[in-house]
């Protein structure tokens, strides 16, 4: 079950009690501090179907996403039961594999 919570610094949030798939939009309009909005499009009950979850849907959006530059892309998480995920924030860097 999704709930909106407030985070730490007393921002809006959104938790789950299960593992959930978070999308993180880049929004033009949005603040330029935290331009991705986030929401959680899919709920699972174990991290390995989170995971198939995750590839369909990035490979949806790889399809509609086309041509953005590298820091206006999309973002996908699976995060954990009870993880605490701000509704906006700023692009989140991962490490190269």
């Amino acid at each position: 079950m999704i709930h909106q919570v407030l985070n730490r610094k007393g921002q809006p949030a959104l938790c789950c009690d299960v593992w959930h798939l978070v999308h993180a939009r880049f929004s033009v309009a949005a603040d330029r501090t935290a331009p991705y909005e986030r929401s959680i499009v899919s709920e699972h009950e174990t991290r390995e179907a989170g995971l198939r979850a995750a590839r369909l849907y990035a490979a949806k959006l790889r399809k509609e996403g086309g041509g953005a530059p590298v820091e206006q892309r999309d973002q996908l998480f699976l995060r954990a039961p009870g993880y605490v995920t701000s509704l906006w924030a700023a692009r989140v860097r991962t490490k190269a594999r």
